[in-house]
């Protein structure tokens, strides 16, 4: 997954890297990085993020769900 800290979510978008962005919301570390993967995830409206997004909504934290 992520080896050197956590995954830039900015760089993701910008390069529309859904699969990259599907392993950020499962990022564990760190519920910010989680909320903005689903934030872009949706914003790219890309039918792969469906599942991984409905999962999210499981996720231990508010902000993340």
């Amino acid at each position: 997954m992520f080896t050197f800290g956590s995954p830039n979510i900015k760089k993701l978008t910008a390069q529309s890297d859904v699969q990259g962005l599907i392993q950020a919301l499962g990022y564990q570390r760190n519920e910010k990085v989680r909320r903005e993967a689903a934030k872009a995830l949706g914003l790219l409206q890309d039918a792969q993020a469906v599942e991984p997004l409905m999962a999210a909504l499981k996720d231990e934290n508010g902000d993340v769900r």
